[in-house]
Parts: structure tokens; sequence; C-alpha cells
């Protein structure tokens, strides 16, 4: 009778520890049920966040490429992007200026000036916002541009964004 008792006592401590352990996993379920919904929430609203992003990079894309003003970004002293129009004014393809120094395309008399703005801008300091300089075409006609320039973080990195107009009919 003693072993029975000690069998039944021990299927009874079982069965304790079996009910402890599944109230623990249930506890353990709703919380990690919780913390799931959390998370889908989250993953929700950056799948919205990306798609608003997404949206406003084509629209500004847009806008940009098909632009009557030229648009040109400079960053680490290179040309990182230029729309269709930058490249008509100047009779460029986009590869011919692409990671190239900006002030190969600027009349050499202007050069010194429309560098210590970029640099300036670049480097987080006050530089000329607008202001007149000579280009040069691929065919080394000079044009009179105004340029609008203005400091802005891409790829987490400072740089110049620029619109050009080609002034030289109305200087002429």
């Amino acid at each position: 009778d003693q072993e029975e008792s000690q069998k039944k006592e021990a299927e009874a401590e079982l069965k304790r520890y079996r009910d402890q352990l599944e109230y623990l996993i249930g506890e353990r379920t709703k919380e990690l049920a919780g913390i799931n919904r959390k998370l889908e929430a989250q993953i929700s609203k950056r799948r919205k966040t990306e798609e608003k992003l997404r949206l406003s990079e084509e629209m500004y894309r847009t806008l940009a490429e098909s632009s009557l003003v030229g648009v040109l970004m400079i960053q680490d002293g290179r040309i990182v992007y230029a729309n269709p129009t930058v490249c008509e004014i100047g009779g460029y393809t986009l590869e011919d200026m692409l990671d190239r120094n900006p002030t190969e395309f600027v009349h050499p008399e202007d050069r010194a000036m429309v560098f210590e703005n970029i640099r300036k801008r670049l480097d987080g300091k006050e530089a000329f916002s607008r202001y007149k300089y000579r280009g040069l075409r691929k065919d080394g006609e000079a044009r009179w541009m105004e340029v609008t320039a203005i400091s802005v973080t891409y790829n987490e990195r400072t740089a110049s964004l620029s619109t050009l107009i080609d002034i030289t009919d109305r200087i002429k």
C-alpha cells in the first residue's frame, strides 16, 4: 500500500507540475500574442510610411525629371544627380556629367567663385544661395546661368541642391 500511496502522490505532484507548466505556457503565449499584435501594427505602419515615401520620391523624381528648370545635386565635390534640362542646357549626356567635378562645366574665370560657394555649402557654412556665373556647353560656348542653391541631406550626408536657368538671352 505504501508503494501505491507513493505512486499516487508522485502522480499528483506530476499533475501539479504539468498544470503549473500549462499555466506558464498559457501566460507566455498570451504575452507573445500581445507582442506579436504590436509588431504587426508596427509593420503595417512602417509599410504605409514606406509607401508614402515611395510615392513622394516618385512624385519628386517626376517633377525634377520634367522640370523646365535645370536641377543639379552635388555631394563630396561630385555631381550625383542632373535632370534632363541641365544636360540639355549644357549639351551633355547624363553620363558625361555624373561623378564629375561640377566646376569642369564652369567658365574658367568663374570657377573659383562657383567652387567656393559649393565648398562652403557642403561644409555647412554660409554661401550665396543665388548667383550668376558662366557655364560651358560641351561645344565650348559660354552661357550665363542663374543658380539657386540650398544645402540638403542626401544619403545621410550634406549635399548641395541647385536649380539652374540659362539667362544668356536676358543678359544679351
